[in-house]
């Protein structure tokens, strides 16, 4: 007897559905044109693996199967046709390509009989491929893309696909996904106390729920996106067309794309979107690998300022230097000190790394000049806020 993990649910000829979960050692008895399974407990069952969805060809093909009679439980040793049939099928999901004499001994089948099963399988449209190159040995073998419409994964794979689903932002499109494949997994694939609120992602603005796949599709398409942007700095919104090279899903969700209207590179951000399409009439305009590189590492936090790249650093005293250690940007780099520790980047957003040291009050220090003048900017900016809003509330 042969051990078939895959689950199969397959669409009979008369147009009813199978939804017989196959798993166990198979021997397929047909009565009231459905295929009912029976269990038997020979060897230790494999791996398993997730759903899959078979459809067309196996139908008709299990429907040709003779019935067996009412007793059809064999003996040790026998084996149906359709048993034999599920052992191809799980095999070929293991690999696509066998040596004909080792899928025979693994089938614990002859050689005649398997050929004899294989061309069966052919006539009924299964894409199995027969190759006698080599005078020694024949081959057989299928496309990757046999099972159309169906992904197969063991168990430990499954396992880690249901972690990552989880992990994902949290969105409608995440929480049907998820739903669906705990949903669909073999008892065994999760535990059945799983419980999929426990783990709790970050989520996606409106916007980025709605704009992020037409992001992505232009970015993995490399076809021109045409996009309403709303521009924070000018308080203006207007049509932009640009050719998006790179996605960041954050938080928050932005993206690097040559600017069709400057023809630089620049970071946009996804929750700024107002609406976005592609345009194909517009050619997309290919930038280097060194040159997205470049733009990349001279940016800070989804900043890249018109200038030429400093080095900037700065010094925070514990036990704020501590935190700040844990909490550096992208791109930053910390040195400890005696008494603190001191972060360099270098990098064209001086006006970020100002902000930041800012915010760190009187526990930090900045070291280079173009650092310092801008921290000095954001200050007394600051300050002459704080002092009118005091008037203003005074009066």
């Amino acid at each position: 007897m042969y051990e078939m993990t895959a689950w199969i649910c397959a669409r009979s000829t008369d147009g009813g559905l199978l939804n017989d979960l196959l798993s166990g050692r198979l021997c397929v008895d047909r009565r009231d044109d459905r295929l009912e399974r029976v269990a038997r407990r020979r060897h230790p069952p494999p791996q398993r693996t997730t759903p899959l969805l078979v459809c067309g060809s196996f139908a008709a093909y299990a429907e040709s199967i003779p019935r067996a009679p009412s007793a059809s439980l064999q003996s040790v040793g026998q084996r149906s046709a359709t048993e034999t049939l599920f052992g191809i099928v799980h095999l070929f999901i293991e690999q696509r390509t066998w040596i004909q004499a080792e899928l025979a001994r693994r089938l614990e089948l002859g050689v005649p009989a398997l050929r004899k099963r294989l061309v069966e399988l052919q006539a009924a449209g299964w894409p199995f491929e027969r190759s006698d190159e080599d005078v020694t040995q024949v081959y057989w073998s299928v496309p990757r893309d046999w099972l159309p419409g169906a992904l197969h994964f063991k168990e430990t794979e499954a396992v880690e696909l249901l972690r990552q689903i989880g992990r994902l932002p949290q969105c409608a499109a995440r929480k049907a996904l998820l739903e669906a494949v705990v949903t669909r997994l073999p008892q065994g694939a999760r535990s059945a106390t799983f419980d999929a609120s426990a783990v709790v992602s970050s989520a996606l603005t409106d916007a980025e729920e709605r704009f992020v796949p037409a992001v992505e599709d232009a970015a993995t398409g490399k076809v021109t996106m045409a996009f309403r942007y709303f521009t924070v700095s000018r308080r203006e919104e207007d049509w932009r067309r640009a050719s998006v090279h790179r996605l960041e899903l954050g938080p928050p969700a932005r993206f690097i794309a040559t600017c069709h209207r400057s023809s630089t590179l620049k970071w946009f951000r996804v929750d700024n979107v107002l609406d976005a399409r592609p345009d194909a009439n517009e050619a997309y305009r290919e930038v280097s690998a060194e040159t997205l590189a470049t733009f990349e590492a001279e940016s800070l936090d989804g900043f890249h300022e018109d200038r030429a790249p400093v080095t900037c650093s700065f010094v925070v005293r514990n036990p704020e230097g501590a935190w700040v250690r844990r909490n550096l940007l992208k791109g930053m780099k910390a040195e400890a000190l005696p008494d603190g520790v001191r972060v360099s980047v270098h990098t064209t957003a001086v006006q970020r790394v100002a902000r930041l040291v800012v915010s760190l009050g009187d526990t930090a220090r900045p070291e280079n000049p173009e650092l310092r003048d801008a921290v000095i900017a954001l200050a007394k900016g600051a300050l002459a806020a704080a002092q009118s809003s005091q008037g203003s509330s005074i009066g």
